[in-house]
C-alpha cells in the first residue's frame, strides 16, 4: 500500500478519558485536517467508522490505545488484541490508522510495531501516567502540539550550541514563553520517543 500520511480523506477519532480530554483530542484532529470528526463515549463510533473507511482513507486518533474495544476485557488477549483486530480490520477495507501524537502510521512497518509496543504499554498501566504525573493534567506534547514543527526544528538545529538556545530560538517564533527545556524533552519524547536533541552535556542551565 502507498503511503497514506497525507492522504485528503482523514476520519479523526475522538474518546475522551481522563488524561486525553475531548478537547485536546478534538484541537488534535482539527490540526490534523480531518474532513469529519468522530466523537463518543465508550465504542458507539467503531461502526460508524467501519462504514465510513474505503480505500485511502486515514482513522486517526491521538493514541493508539484508543482504539481498543473497551469490552474487550475479558476476552483473549483483551484490549491489546482489540487494537490488533481493529488496525487489521481497517486495513481491510484499504485504510489506515495513524497516531496523530507520535505520527505513526499503520501501514509503515516500523511504526506499526512502535505503535503496537506503545498500546500494550498505555494498556497495561490503564489511567496512570508513566512519570506519575497526575491524571487529567495535559501531556507536553498535548501543550505543545500546534508549535510541533517550530520545536522540532529548533531543537535539532545545529545553529544552536546549547538546549537553552534552542528553546529561545522557538520562543523567538512564537513558541509561549513558559516552555522550558524539560518541557521540550518531554513533548519530543512523546511524540518520537526520542527526547534528546543530540547535542552532547553541557553545565547546567547553559
Amino acid at each position: 500500500m502507498s503511503d497514506l500520511s497525507a492522504a485528503p480523506d482523514a476520519i479523526g477519532v475522538v474518546v475522551p478519558t481522563k488524561r486525553l480530554t475531548a478537547e485536546g483530542q478534538r484541537r488534535a484532529m482539527r490540526d490534523h485536517d480531518c474532513r469529519s470528526i468522530i466523537e463518543s463515549k465508550g465504542d458507539k463510533w467503531w461502526p460508524t467508522v467501519m462504514r465510513l473507511v474505503r480505500p485511502g482513507v486515514v482513522v486517526k486518533i491521538q493514541r493508539i490505545h484508543l482504539l481498543a474495544d473497551p469490552s474487550s476485557l475479558r476476552l483473549p488477549g483483551g484490549k491489546y488484541a482489540s487494537v490488533i483486530s481493529r488496525i487489521e480490520a481497517i486495513e481491510a477495507k484499504g485504510g489506515a490508522v495513524m497516531d496523530v501524537d507520535r505520527g505513526w502510521l499503520s501501514t509503515r512497518k516500523r511504526d506499526l510495531s512502535a505503535m503496537l509496543k506503545a498500546a500494550a504499554i498505555s494498556i497495561k498501566q490503564g489511567s496512570r501516567e508513566p512519570n506519575g504525573r497526575k491524571a487529567g493534567r495535559p501531556l507536553a506534547s498535548e501543550r505543545l502540539a500546534k508549535f510541533r514543527p517550530i520545536i522540532e526544528a529548533e531543537w535539532h538545529s545545529r545553529k544552536h550550541a546549547t538546549n537553552r538556545q534552542a528553546v529561545a530560538a522557538m520562543i523567538a517564533r512564537g513558541v509561549p514563553k513558559t516552555t522550558t527545556e524539560n518541557m521540550v524533552w518531554r513533548a519530543m519524547k512523546q511524540w518520537t520517543e526520542v527526547g534528546s536533541s543530540g547535542r552532547a552535556p553541557g553545565p547546567r542551565n547553559r
